[in-house]
């Protein structure tokens, strides 16, 4: 059995900002990761408040998350 790697990814805009998360789908895909298979993605953003990323990146640290993924430098520097 493949052991599933959960992939943080953290936004600071507002819904607008999904065609990126589609993108990152996207490509994950083409490197031959499925989500809900080999990989689960945890998505969340911010929605244009900045003071909402130090809770955000908790709740995703907190899902012991292997990797975070951080769209901008402002979620970056949250991360």
């Amino acid at each position: 059995m493949v052991a599933r790697r959960r992939v943080g990814y953290l936004f600071g805009g507002a819904p607008t900002t999904l065609p990126f998360i589609e993108v990152f789908r996207q490509e994950l895909r083409e490197q031959g990761y499925v989500e809900g298979q080999t990989i689960i993605l945890e998505v969340r953003g911010a929605e244009g408040r900045a003071e909402r990323m130090p809770e955000l990146v908790a709740e995703l640290v907190g899902l012991k998350v292997d990797v975070l993924v951080a769209q901008s430098s402002a979620t970056a520097v949250a991360a």
